[in-house]
């Protein structure tokens, strides 16, 4: 596979980032709506709060990108522009470090988000959530000393040289042990989730529709993407300015669908509960007892709590464990 050039990048990125600027605006619009009707919770304001920063990020993160292109493209004797592949090769730029400043701080604020989802699907278990945040912080540092040596060096080889090389490697290392933790985390809890709901009858929907929305809430998008710039960057490939582009507007995407998604599930179970449940067959003391149809207004806790067998207990299987597709609670 060849290399592109530095422009070509940019231009594509601006292709891109476009319309994902179009897709984050309206999912920021939808959240807003949807946190501003809960406001009364603290998680709701907390998360509105962290989307409002975001959908702020990700307009700066796409006027740094437009002031790049107009900077880059000269305009000779003529009035004819042509775009200037030296200039995007200077990856020094007030307007390419403000970029990429940007993107850090979103992709911050997205895998800070992605934390507070695995403290609230694993109940807010202290052990995993202090390692996270740790490697969170690790992030924010070696990212914001990445950028601060990028600015006093060479423009030309600046974004390749070894002082930065070393710290913007180590950046989306933690980041990506980050995403891929919180992804696994997240995922193991929503398959098992999942599985013991349609188990018992509680969900109808389709295994692929199931592991598609197991990607989307768990972010495996986003940490991707991010492996994917990682490998451009160590090949030393332009083409990863591609990713880091996408990247400034999917660390905000992820966060968003997930909001939406547990609207959905909110919605659903609301509705459920002026309809009955299906029936089921309780497994106890590995004999199933007859079929019953709970009203699921009556499908409260107790009732949660009731259907699960000792078999399943003896497996792990809580009742949070079962509410978390049902409903993401906001802490």
């Amino acid at each position: 596979m060849s290399d592109i050039k530095f422009v070509t990048s940019a231009i594509v990125s601006s292709w891109i980032v476009g319309p994902w600027f179009g897709l984050n605006l309206s999912l920021y619009f939808i959240c807003a709506r949807l946190l501003l009707r809960r406001w009364s919770m603290h998680g709701c304001r907390v998360l509105f709060m962290a989307a409002t920063v975001q959908i702020g990020l990700c307009t700066g993160h796409l006027v740094a990108m437009f002031a790049q292109l107009l900077q880059g493209l000269p305009v000779d004797e003529q009035g004819v522009g042509r775009l200037d592949n030296a200039y995007f090769i200077n990856q020094a730029t007030h307007a390419h470090i403000a970029q990429e400043v940007i993107y850090i701080t979103n992709s911050l604020v997205g895998d800070a988000i992605m934390i507070w989802r695995v403290y609230v699907v694993w109940s807010g278990n202290r052990f995993i959530f202090w390692p996270l945040l740790l490697l969170l912080l690790g992030t924010g540092i070696s990212g914001y000393t990445a950028m601060a040596h990028l600015a006093h060096l060479d423009p030309f080889n600046a974004v390749f040289d070894i002082q930065v090389a070393q710290w913007i490697e180590a950046t989306w290392c933690l980041s990506i042990a980050t995403q891929i933790l919180t992804t696994l985390l997240i995922g193991f809890k929503l398959i098992v989730a999942v599985r013991e709901q349609r188990n018992i009858g509680l969900m109808q929907t389709s295994v692929y529709l199931s592991a598609f929305w197991a990607i989307i809430e768990s972010g495996a998008l986003y940490s991707l993407t991010t492996v994917m710039l990682l490998a451009f960057y160590v090949r030393g490939w332009s083409a990863g300015a591609i990713c880091a582009a996408i990247l400034g507007q999917l660390s905000a995407t992820a966060p968003y669908l997930i909001v939406v998604r547990a609207e959905m599930n909110r919605q659903r179970h609301k509705r459920h509960q002026s309809t009955p449940l299906p029936n089921f067959n309780a497994l106890t003391h590995g004999h199933r007892s007859p079929g019953t149809s709970p009203q699921a207004s009556q499908a409260t806790d107790y009732e949660l709590d009731r259907i699960i067998s000792p078999e399943m207990r003896s497996m792990g299987v809580s009742q949070k464990d079962l509410e978390i597709i049902i409903e993401t609670d906001a802490r």
